[in-house]
């Protein structure tokens, strides 16, 4: 299984939005700047229920440092 974990800092402010059949599933999306010394890469990265209403609330918008981890 991969495992990844990023730091980095945000682009912009987190996007909330609620999708799904019934309108009811939280999703927040957010672009994470990752500089590994040479180069920047962007990662766009997408969260789900819960997980995506709380990166929304704890959230100060760009360039605040943020991680994510995932599978």
């Amino acid at each position: 299984m991969n495992n990844v974990s990023l730091t980095g800092r945000l682009t912009r402010e987190p996007e909330l939005r609620y999708g799904g059949q019934d309108n009811s599933t939280a999703i927040t999306r957010f672009t994470l700047a990752v500089d590994d010394g040479k180069d920047t890469d962007f990662i766009n990265i997408k969260c789900f229920g819960r997980t995506a209403e709380w990166a929304r609330e704890q959230s100060r918008g760009r360039g605040e440092r943020a991680a994510a981890a995932g599978e």
